[in-house]
């Protein structure tokens, strides 16, 4: 009896077990999920991974080489600016090779407008120093006349002494009153007028043509050290396509300033010099032809008045010297003839 019930208490046993294995499973928490790696944002290198580092640094890197790229572009343009120029020139003065812009017809205006402008200076000069020598002259004259006016007071004596110091004394002053007085006919005014106007022609009028010279090859020497440093540009194969072509933009940019400076220069000095610019000269030519005529004409005039009148002074003196001394002369025999008998 025992054998035939054994296999229904094995199921129950199962059963139970199983059952009993359920509820644990049920009654026990759920594993937690894996976690994922997180990325770290820290800037300490010293736990950042060896990739990230090496990304780091070139960041770096590449930023130092923008600014410094930056900085570079500053100083050659200031360089460009402010020396440029100035070495352009001083290759060309040491004959070393230097393409720079040429304009022959110009530069030849620009010589003869110097010379021109510095023989009017130097006439003008030369009429300053005549009018000081002339101005220091009558007043030696009208010195020397005062002294032999006192040595006529003092040889009040000797008579005719007295009246060759007195004459003496007043042809001089008459002298130094035809060439210094308040009239504006007087040599020294009309010399100083003189001086004037062709002061006035080289540095007014000519002024113009000197500004706007300084001007033609100030804009001149600016495009040419832009092409300088394009040149430099093409010599070096590290520089990008970018560069040359901003460069060029900068070239271009220049050329309407100088071709705007070569325009004007070319009207002014065309109104000062005899050139092609027929049409453009008369004005400035006859204003100098005038401006000749008239001082010439008044400098002559004053120059005749001034040594007429000194010419007539001094005749008049020397007839009454003579006058003088033979009466003089007559009254000294008269006397001698007189003792002797």
């Amino acid at each position: 009896m025992t054998p035939a019930r054994q296999p229904a208490s094995l199921v129950l046993e199962v059963d139970k077990l199983a059952m009993a294995d359920a509820s644990v499973q049920q009654c026990s928490p759920a594993p937690a999920p894996e976690e994922e790696p997180q990325v770290d944002n820290t800037p300490d290198l010293a736990i950042r991974p060896a990739h990230q580092k090496a990304s780091y640094h070139q960041m770096m890197l590449f930023e130092l080489r923008r600014r410094f790229d930056e900085i570079r572009e500053k100083v050659l343009e200031r360089f460009r600016v402010e020396f440029g120029p100035n070495l352009l020139r001083f290759r060309e003065m040491i004959g070393q090779g230097v393409n720079l812009t040429s304009e022959p017809e110009i530069d030849e205006l620009i010589e003869e407008v110097k010379k021109m402008a510095t023989q009017y200076c130097r006439l003008s000069a030369e009429a300053d120093a005549f009018r000081l020598s002339a101005t220091a002259m009558n007043s030696k004259v009208r010195d020397l006349g005062g002294r032999f006016h006192s040595l006529s007071i003092c040889e009040r004596e000797a008579p005719e002494v007295q009246t060759q110091c007195y004459q003496l004394s007043a042809v001089l002053a008459t002298m130094s009153s035809n060439g210094n007085n308040n009239h504006k006919d007087c040599l020294v005014e009309v010399v100083k007028g003189f001086a004037d106007a062709f002061k006035n022609l080289s540095n007014t009028v000519m002024e113009d043509a000197i500004t706007a010279t300084r001007i033609y090859y100030t804009r001149r020497y600016e495009l040419d050290a832009a092409r300088y440093k394009l040149e430099l540009l093409n010599e070096s194969p590290s520089v990008s396509a970018y560069d040359k072509e901003r460069i060029k933009a900068d070239i271009e940019a220049k050329m309407k300033p100088y071709e705007e400076a070569k325009i004007a220069i070319k009207v002014i000095l065309a109104k000062i010099n005899l050139t092609s610019f027929q049409s453009k000269m008369s004005l400035m030519k006859e204003y100098r032809t005038q401006l000749i005529y008239q001082q010439s004409k008044t400098l002559h005039e004053a120059l005749i008045r001034y040594y007429e009148a000194n010419l007539q002074a001094l005749k008049d003196s020397l007839v009454k010297v003579e006058v003088h001394h033979e009466q003089d002369q007559s009254m000294y025999s008269f006397t001698r003839y007189s003792e002797q008998a």
